[in-house]
């Protein structure tokens, strides 16, 4: 994992080395490899949510009352949606 300091002396660097345009490379090249993960991300978080069954009272009232217990439990307001898939 790259620190902080990279994101600085990595375009110094560049700009050092090559000017401008080597630097509006570097920053494209990290522009696209952050978009294109973002991508991948949403592609696979809709092909888990597509197989999958989002849990209700009305579809699986057993385990919406565990969660429901739970964050009783844990004192937690925040309720987050839970699917089950195979």
């Amino acid at each position: 994992m790259p620190s902080a300091a990279t994101f600085v002396v990595v375009p110094a660097c560049l700009y050092m080395a090559g000017g401008v345009k080597a630097e509006a490379g570097f920053l494209a090249a990290v522009v696209a490899v952050v978009v294109s993960v973002w991508v991948l991300i949403q592609i696979h978080r809709a092909r888990l949510l597509g197989e999958a069954i989002r849990v209700s009272a009305a579809s699986f009232p057993e385990v919406q009352g565990v969660v429901d217990d739970v964050c009783h439990r844990l004192d937690s307001s925040v309720r987050s949606r839970q699917s089950i898939s195979d």
